[in-house]
C-alpha cells in the first residue's frame, strides 16, 4: 500500500505535468525563433544553359522551377534543368568522421582515467584500442551519412516540390515584384 505522502506527490506529478508541457500563449508570442530548415527550401544545384546553378528553391509552379539565389528571384524551364541535385541536411563525411573522432578520443580517455584509478590495473593503451574501435565504425557510418546528404532526382514538378518552401505554389506578393511575372520571367531583384 502507498503511503500517503508518496499519493500526494503521484497526485501533484499527474496534476501538473499538463500543465508544465502545455503551451502558453505568452509561449508562443515570446519571439522564440523557428529553425531555418523548418521553413526555408532545399538548396538545390543543376546544370542549364551550360553552368551550374545553385540556390534555395522556392517553388515549382507549372513547368518552371523558381530558385533564390543571392536575394534574386530566378525563373527557369524545368525541360531546360534534367536532373537536380537536392541537399537533404548539412551533416557531410568530413563533420561525422570529426564526431566520431572526439568521440573516440573523449571516450578512450576517460575509460583510460577510470582504469588507471585502480590499483594494479594493467590499462596500457585503452585509450587507442577505444579510438580505434570508433574510427573503425565511424568511418563508414560517416561515408554512409556524407552519401545521405544529397539526393539526386529528376526535374518534375512532383519530384520537386516537396522540397520547395512553398510547395502549394509561388505566392502572389513574389509574382507582382516579378518583370513580366513568374514563371516565365528571367529575375528579379528583391
Amino acid at each position: 500500500m502507498m503511503r500517503p505522502s508518496r499519493r500526494l506527490r503521484w497526485a501533484a506529478a499527474a496534476l501538473l505535468t499538463p500543465a508544465i508541457l502545455a503551451p502558453t500563449e505568452a509561449g508562443a508570442q515570446s519571439g522564440r525563433r523557428v529553425p531555418d530548415e523548418l521553413v526555408r527550401g532545399r538548396e538545390v544545384t543543376f546544370r542549364a544553359a551550360g553552368s551550374r546553378v545553385s540556390g534555395e528553391l522556392l517553388a515549382v509552379d507549372g513547368e518552371r522551377l523558381v530558385l533564390l539565389r543571392d536575394a534574386t528571384l530566378t525563373s527557369w524551364a524545368l525541360d531546360e534543368v534534367g536532373t537536380v541535385y537536392v541537399r537533404q541536411h548539412g551533416l557531410g563525411f568530413r563533420e561525422s568522421l570529426v564526431w566520431a573522432g572526439v568521440g573516440g578520443l573523449l571516450t578512450g580517455v576517460a575509460l583510460q582515467s577510470a582504469c588507471d584509478s585502480v590499483e594494479g590495473a594493467d590499462c596500457g593503451g585503452l585509450a587507442v584500442v577505444v579510438l580505434g574501435l570508433w574510427a573503425l565504425v565511424g568511418a563508414p557510418a560517416a561515408w554512409a551519412i556524407g552519401s545521405s546528404s544529397t539526393v539526386e532526382v529528376v526535374a518534375t514538378e512532383a519530384t520537386l516540390r516537396p522540397w520547395a518552401r512553398f510547395p502549394q505554389g509561388l505566392p502572389d506578393v513574389f509574382r507582382t515584384r516579378a518583370v513580366g511575372g513568374l514563371p516565365g520571367g528571367g529575375r528579379v531583384r528583391r
